[in-house]
């Protein structure tokens, strides 16, 4: 997965879930850390998860409740991403690529996520209650307004990478 096409907030989320699995001791970055990420990061993807109520501390404590506090010591740079999460950034990327964008966003990262209908956060989304096709079809409205990521430095990335 090249990790180019990802904008410095979608970026910054996958460091928030390392940080996250790391704080939570789990050997693994799992889908409910990308979650925990999102929510951490502000934006679109974040605001319309808050308008589900879903916010970070819930999520938190469900993540606590399924899974637990690990026992390992890890740094940042030794967590592995799951293979489900490797799928749901392997989804984030085609999410992008259907509304025709080049790059990819946390709310493209969301839209994966909730694409693929399985794994920790899922259950805890569907577990909170969340309408996932109403917040699939707000996602695209918001994204489809887009021309450019609205990140700084992102289109430096973007002219940087040759996309084929």
């Amino acid at each position: 997965m090249m990790f180019g096409r990802f904008t410095e907030r979608a970026q910054k989320v996958l460091m928030n879930a390392q940080e996250e699995a790391e704080k939570f001791k789990h050997g693994y970055v799992g889908t409910e850390h990308i979650l925990l990420g999102i929510l951490i990061e502000d934006g679109v993807a974040k605001e319309l998860l808050n308008n589900f109520s879903i916010t970070e501390d819930k999520v938190r404590q469900l993540i606590e409740r399924y899974e637990g506090k690990g026992e390992m010591d890890l740094y940042k740079n030794e967590i592995p991403l799951t293979p489900r999460t490797k799928r749901l950034l392997e989804m984030s990327l085609l999410e992008a690529r259907n509304l025709n964008h080049n790059y990819i966003t946390p709310e493209h990262i969301l839209l994966g996520l909730i694409r693929e209908a399985e794994g920790v956060a899922f259950t805890i989304l569907s577990n909170l209650g969340l309408d996932a096709e109403r917040l699939r079809k707000e996602l695209i409205k918001n994204l489809s307004g887009q021309e450019t990521p609205k990140d700084e430095g992102s289109k430096k990335v973007l002219k940087a990478l040759p996309l084929h």
